[in-house]
Order: structure tokens, then sequence, then C-alpha cells
């Protein structure tokens, strides 16, 4: 279970934001949703690894807001 998603990204930074950090010189109308994806995965990683460390088992059951805050 992801720790955030597009839509998440997108009520929190707006779509131009997004569209400026993973368009990368292509179309500069549409987020890319494959280097998005990457980046939801490496913070997913991110806080699984520090859970992890902490003595949690991963997945979690439910992801509490500060979470996707963090992600």
């Amino acid at each position: 279970m992801p720790y955030c998603t597009k839509a998440d990204l997108e009520r929190r930074y707006g779509k131009p934001e997004l569209i400026r950090l993973t368009n990368r010189g292509r179309d500069g109308s549409l987020i890319h949703d494959e280097t998005l994806s990457a980046a939801i995965a490496d913070a997913d990683a991110e806080i699984d690894s520090a859970l992890r460390q902490g003595g949690y088992a991963v997945p979690l059951d439910s992801v509490p807001p500060e979470f996707t805050r963090h992600a």
C-alpha cells in the first residue's frame, strides 16, 4: 500500500508543480506518471526502511495521515 498517491500530491502541490518536477524535457503539459510513480516508490521504501528499523512490520494495515504528508 503506497503512503501517498498521485491525487494526494496533486492536492498538496498542484498539477503545474508536478508537471515541472516530472516532465524533464518532455511535452510540458503532462505529469509524467512513470517518474512520479518512481518517486512515490522511493518515498515508500524509505518510510518502510525506517519502520523496519523501529521494529514495525510492514506493510502497515492502515496509513496514518502524517505518513502521507511525509511521503
